[in-house]
């Protein structure tokens, strides 16, 4: 420049990168005059520049990026997000995440190589908020065949629902009847474009069917009651029950009983019952009478009274019987004897009765074997002739 000034502390205005010699002439009052020179070094100075900045919703990150339009070399780079430097940013591009909505201030800043002649851009960042949405209920129970309305508690905007036994999948506030376990997820799209997602997680109590099967016992015996299909158990009446809370109680009634029992699911859905006759059998009638005594070495039948219903009859032991599946065998004991009386009906119930046998030996008496019988059994095993 040929620039000229005659202040003590000019400015000078360099319209090129190079450098300068800038020479001082002083002149004293006395007329004495000196003068100095000194080289002025121009620095190259960035051109910063910011590229438009597309708004990101919120939980988005937000890319921003710029370029040097000069593109000086070894240049530095620095930028300031809301008046806070970003030490993790010296690049050409920042990637920022935010808590909250609104606008931010974003400037890159960009320094020659000497960190010299500083060039500032400057741009507005908006992050837009995301829709207003709170499902309720999160979690809940419905009857089969029953209706809930969920409600989305957002504000405006697009809704879109599973589209699954809904009255319209594109409301707010939609009203569902499923008749299976479903989960309802819901999308929301305010008018930013931004989306929010939630859900609500419906369990549907399914009906059931308690089975049973009727039973029969003997008198005085008992046996077990079978339900099932429920979770909890209720038998009406309890009479003859060990307990009438379980799926399988033992039962003694006294009489032929009808029991109902009471199946619950484990909510107050739905509930089932079944019947189920217990028939009680009576069981036969067994009177073997006094024991008896006999003179040793006679036969006599031993006759026994029973019900009529009896329809077969066990002796044991069956030593010295003529037969001992029949009511009154003909017996020849060689020993005192009780003999085990089973008897059983159509009904298969039985009872049984104990006949004692006594051997009186009288004068008269006396018993001599015209056989023997050789099967190691301890009696009459060899016959000895005397002489």
């Amino acid at each position: 420049t040929d620039d000229v000034s005659t202040e003590a502390s000019p400015t000078f205005l360099y319209s090129g990168v190079g450098t300068y010699q800038a020479r001082l002439l002083v002149t004293s009052v006395h007329g004495c005059t000196d003068e100095v020179t000194h080289d002025i070094v121009v620095e190259p100075r960035p051109e910063s520049n910011i590229n438009p900045v597309t708004p990101v919703c919120l939980g988005n990150p937000l890319r921003i990026s710029g370029y040097e339009n000069k593109q000086l070399p070894g240049t530095t780079w620095q930028w300031i997000v809301d008046n806070n430097i970003v030490n993790s940013a010296t690049g050409s591009s920042l990637v920022m995440s935010f808590n909250t909505p609104g606008s931010h201030d974003v400037k890159l800043v960009i320094r020659n190589p000497n960190g010299t002649c500083p060039d500032t851009a400057q741009a507005l960042a908006t992050i837009n908020p995301l829709p207003v949405l709170n499902v309720t209920p999160k979690q809940t129970l419905l009857c089969l065949g029953e209706s809930l309305q969920l409600q989305s508690n957002g504000g405006p905007g697009q809704y879109t629902w599973t589209n699954y036994n809904i009255s319209n999948a594109g409301s707010p506030n939609p009203v569902v009847s499923p008749a299976v376990d479903t989960v309802y997820r819901v999308q929301a799209v305010n008018a930013f474009g931004c989306v929010r997602r939630d859900s609500a997680r419906i369990t549907v109590s399914q009906p059931f069917e308690v089975r049973s099967a009727d039973a029969m016992i003997c008198n005085g015996k008992q046996t077990q009651l079978h339900a099932a299909g429920a979770v909890r158990y209720q038998w009406l009446p309890a009479t003859g029950l060990s307990r009438a809370d379980i799926a399988n109680p033992m039962a003694s009634p006294a009489a032929t009983t009808q029991y109902r029992v009471v199946g619950y699911g484990n909510d107050a859905c739905f509930t089932d019952t079944a019947d189920v006759l217990l028939t009680v059998h009576p069981s036969p009638e067994l009177d073997p009478g006094p024991a008896r005594v006999v003179p040793t070495g006679t036969e006599m039948q031993l006759s026994v009274n029973g019900s009529p219903d009896i329809t077969s009859w066990q002796w044991y032991p069956d030593r010295w019987l003529s037969c001992a599946d029949c009511p009154a065998p003909i017996a020849r004991p060689q020993e005192n004897v009780t003999y085990n009386i089973t008897a059983t009906n159509q009904y298969g119930c039985t009872s049984i009765a104990l006949l004692p046998v006594k051997l009186i030996c009288e004068g008269s008496n006396v018993f001599i074997p015209n056989s023997f019988s050789p099967n190691g059994d301890g009696q009459n095993d060899s016959l000895l002739r005397a002489r």
